[in-house]
């Protein structure tokens, strides 16, 4: 797969800017939850490259969404469930916009075995509407607690991502993401109310831990 050439992914000022030092990159647009947390991906944190996300805030107006801000506490929380003596997949559901647990239990026999579920969910539960300094704060505490999963967990070969969120967030996920091991992304059918597999990400090291420079429902 070629995160940054998906389709109908708008890019304010354009991927051709990138090369020019300093200049920050903005994306815009409707598209997926998957390509925009794999636009994100394409541009890690790592890389030192300023990127922002223009998300939506009503009719016709954008606030954006990015890592290089003061951030405010999310309340954000993530909660492991172990599944000993299961295979070596990690299903890792965001549940912002909505819970999707529902949806996971509907596809289970079309899902591998995981050898845990962690769950990352607002401690006032799905439905809360995020502001751009809780998000940058929602994108850490992803990266934390999926990294702490895999220590747990550390026979973890892929893991299987399932957002119900901004599409904003999905794109600092991504940004956050690149030290992990290859992730499985989803999408979601509003129409048949149940994700099917789309783009896998890969082939990224794994983080010693040491912090080195999701379909909207």
């Amino acid at each position: 797969m070629e995160p940054a050439s998906n389709p109908g992914v708008n890019h304010g000022n354009g991927l051709s800017h990138s090369k020019r030092i300093g200049s920050p990159l903005r994306f815009r647009g409707r598209t997926h939850l998957p390509a925009a947390f794999a636009a994100g991906y394409c541009l890690p944190t790592t890389r030192r490259i300023q990127a922002t996300w223009m998300q939506p805030t009503g009719p016709a107006g954008m606030t954006e969404w990015t890592l290089n801000i003061d951030q405010e506490e999310s309340g954000l929380e993530g909660e492991l469930q172990r599944q000993p003596n299961h295979g070596s997949e990690l299903a890792v559901l965001v549940n912002i916009a909505a819970d999707v647990q529902p949806e996971i239990d509907q596809m289970h026999n079309d899902l591998p075995d995981f050898n845990g579920i962690l769950r990352l969910t607002p401690e006032d539960g799905p439905g809360v509407e995020l502001s751009p300094a809780q998000a940058a704060h929602a994108a850490d505490v992803f990266r934390t607690k999926v990294r702490d999963a895999i220590k747990e967990l550390p026979k973890t070969s892929t893991i299987h991502l399932f957002i119900a969120g901004p599409m904003g967030l999905a794109f600092l996920f991504g940004r956050n993401s690149n030290t992990l091991r290859p992730i499985q992304t989803y999408l979601y059918s509003k129409d048949e109310g149940r994700y099917y597999p789309s783009g896998r990400l890969q082939d990224q090291p794994l983080s010693d831990g040491s912090d080195t420079a999701s379909e909207e429902q």
